[in-house]
């Protein structure tokens, strides 16, 4: 008998509380654009998503979805994470990749859940054909002005580039879903659940060489989530996390 139990498939329950929907408000009307995924640098709690999506936003502050506790049950609150913030509490964006991040506001009624360091996997830990799933919303699947269900939309590692820091996934990223976690589901022995490996940033198509009546492959890009880190603890991040404890926004 093989010893070795592989890892159960990622649920969408497990960790969907550390996703968040990411868009602008126009008029009465939320507009998705991408996603971002929360963690923790203690005491701060840190947004981190795609750079493309704040520039798809252009001049609208950026808007996070999140589910929250209401006098009637489940709910949710629109969090405008742009206009009125202190120069100190701006966005920060990677110069090079595809990534931003702020210090993100925590609210009392927010049922939110968040990664640590802990919990996330170094591209060095990776290695092509380990199972992995791209979180992401279904946008146009369910009822208009509802928060949609989050899906854990399963795949394999495809490669992992260590010097170009990449990673590539067959696990599909959906439409403006820009910015959503790529997960990898951990075995038994290690504890079971799953870690944040990166933050997928876009797909592109894997052309056959060859015409064909068939959709092309699409394969979704990702950067290694210690790119991240990088990010929130560079000087500005430091700078950020300073004035978010000032301002006593810290969990």
């Amino acid at each position: 008998m093989n010893p070795y139990e592989a890892p159960r498939a990622p649920s969408a329950d497990e960790w969907r509380q550390a996703f968040v929907p990411l868009g602008v408000t126009r008029g009465e009307v939320w507009a998705p654009l991408g996603a971002g995924v929360l963690l923790v640098d203690s005491p701060v709690v840190w947004l981190v998503t795609a750079r493309s999506v704040l520039e798809g936003a252009g001049a609208s502050p950026v808007v996070a979805w999140v589910a929250a506790t209401t006098e009637t049950g489940d709910g949710h609150a629109l969090i405008d994470l742009s206009t009125g913030r202190a120069a100190d509490l701006a966005w920060l964006r990677h110069p090079e990749r595809d990534l931003a991040a702020c210090v993100f506001p925590i609210g009392s009624t927010w049922r939110i859940k968040a990664f640590n360091e802990a919990r996330t996997l170094q591209e060095t830990d990776l290695q092509p054909l380990l199972p992995a799933c791209v979180v992401g919303n279904p946008y146009g699947i369910g009822a208009p002005g509802q928060r949609p269900t989050a899906l854990a939309l399963d795949g394999t590692l495809a490669g992992v580039d260590v010097s170009a820091r990449t990673i590539i996934t067959t696990a599909p990223l959906l439409p403006r879903n820009a910015g959503a976690p790529l997960l990898v589901p951990l075995p038994p022995q290690a504890g079971g659940g799953v870690s944040l490996a990166g933050i997928a940033t876009h797909s592109v198509a894997v052309s056959e060489g060859v015409q064909s009546t068939l959709s092309p492959v699409r394969l979704t890009i990702a950067a290694p989530i210690a790119l991240a880190f990088e990010l929130i603890r560079s000087p500005a991040g430091k700078a950020a996390r300073k004035a978010a404890l000032a301002a006593g926004k810290p969990t």
